[in-house]
């Protein structure tokens, strides 16, 4: 698990480095309460070996989002979803407040997955449009592994 947590952050630096370098006017807001499960994100696309591009900014941050479908709260939106020039992505703030670390990687890999890869509701588990009332970390582990090949042989 250290070593994972390691090129994950490794993983993140890279990523924002090399994106920075090439994109001049490369812009990122990454809220601190969000950026440990972002890197832990970006470390299994690349361990994974997943391509994935981020277009010219990155904004991953909190706000108070109040929308409700049919009484289901909506704990994230994808703004940048189908535009592949950003990512925008935003978590609702008093939520996020509410739930336990699986639910919060849960919820940001799903936002994240929409936006980056303009995927779909129900592709796999980690993408189903409701959230498990209970995560273990087995459970996590295969909905992200699921996730990660579904994404390698979606983007080849």
């Amino acid at each position: 698990m250290k070593i994972k947590f390691i090129i994950s952050i490794f993983a993140c630096t890279l990523f924002l480095s090399t994106t920075q370098a090439q994109h001049e006017n490369f812009q990122y807001s990454i809220n601190p309460k969000l950026m440990p499960i972002l890197k832990e994100y970006v470390g299994d696309l690349i361990s994974y070996g997943v391509q994935y591009g981020f277009g010219d900014s990155l904004t991953v941050e909190m706000a108070e989002i109040d929308l409700n479908f049919e009484g289901i709260v909506e704990m994230g939106i994808p703004v940048g979803m189908n535009d592949n020039s950003k990512v925008e992505v935003y978590i609702d703030i008093k939520s996020w407040n509410k739930i336990d670390y699986n639910h919060k990687k849960w919820v940001l890999y799903h936002e994240l997955t929409h936006d980056i890869y303009n995927t779909g509701h129900n592709e796999v588990k980690l993408m189903s449009d409701s959230i498990p009332e209970n995560i273990s970390d087995e459970e996590m582990e295969s909905a992200v592994y699921e996730l990660m090949i579904y994404l390698k042989k979606k983007n080849k």
